[in-house]
């Protein structure tokens, strides 16, 4: 952490004339080393406000982890354009995880490619064999959780009931439009998803008809919030990892709790519980999930 402040700190205080030559200068080098690079051992692949920065930073730290410069690249999302040398500039040296006495793994976290139709067709192709971590949150809560994150943004100035409300929630037509790859087609469709994201067994079975189930760990958010530590080591061993306790538990990117009105929490109850059944029966095992959302 203290070295991520200083660099932070040394960037801000370089003066702007200096700061742009130098990141062309790192793009070229990584570029320029592109042959060299690896590509992710590891994806977490959403969903969208289910705890993916809070374990991002908990792998991270972890000493057999090298991730990517950035936690979302979005490459099998909206940069797919850029192309796999683009993808692979931002990873580390295959050299520097084959280092020392324990082998280190790579890795990337964007939430949106569990939900874009066209990423395990484009995963699958370039890395068929990569791990897939994903974790899910009671549906009715994540909606929320999603809003409010909006709204902290400034994209949003309509009540939750309204954004709910508006939402055309055909999933396959949502689901053409992101596979249409034109800008203003996922623009839209990025806008008439909030509510659609919670259909996690649609998602689910888009990727499972790409890899096989033992490339995947799918865990619920709320252990992840209630017992880090257990669902961390989970993780670990799923990717292979050594047992790793130096690590501090904080919550990363929450929201501001706020109030679910009551019409709206009954509505969504009512929408998701097909869906979840859906989830249940494909995974074969059934979440307990908390019936109120903040």
């Amino acid at each position: 952490m203290a070295g991520d402040t200083l660099t932070s700190r040394i960037r801000h205080q370089t003066p702007r004339i200096v700061r742009a030559p130098l990141r062309r200068t790192r793009r070229g080098l990584r570029r320029a080393t592109v042959g060299l690079r690896a590509l992710p051992d590891f994806l977490y692949i959403g969903g969208a406000r289910c705890g993916s920065t809070s374990m991002w930073e908990y792998l991270a730290v972890h000493p057999q982890v090298l991730p990517a410069r950035h936690k979302q690249l979005l490459y099998y999302d909206v940069q797919h354009h850029r192309g796999l040398d683009w993808y692979r500039s931002n990873f580390p040296f295959r050299a520097q995880l084959g280092r020392g006495r324990r082998p280190k793994i790579t890795g990337e976290a964007t939430t949106s490619y569990l939900f874009n139709p066209v990423a395990p067709e484009r995963v699958v192709v370039d890395i068929p064999d990569v791990k897939l971590i994903v974790q899910l949150r009671e549906p009715v809560a994540r909606v929320f959780s999603h809003y409010r994150l909006n709204v902290k943004l400034g994209e949003e100035h309509r009540s939750f009931a309204e954004v709910v409300r508006s939402e055309r929630l055909d999933f396959t037509e949502i689901s053409d439009l992101l596979r249409a790859g034109d800008a203003d087609a996922v623009q839209e469709a990025r806008a008439r998803s909030i509510v659609a994201r919670g259909f996690y067994a649609e998602q689910l079975e888009r990727w499972f008809e790409h890899f096989p189930r033992e490339q995947f760990l799918v865990t619920r958010s709320e252990d992840l919030f209630e017992r880090p530590a257990e669902v961390y080591a989970a993780t670990l061993s799923f990717l292979g990892l050594e047992p790793f306790d130096d690590v501090e538990f904080t919550v990363h990117n929450a929201t501001e709790k706020g109030v679910l009105d009551e019409p709206s929490r009954e509505w969504l109850t009512e929408l998701y519980e097909p869906h979840n059944r859906r989830l249940f029966e494909l995974l074969g095992a059934e979440f307990t999930w908390p019936t109120s959302a903040h």
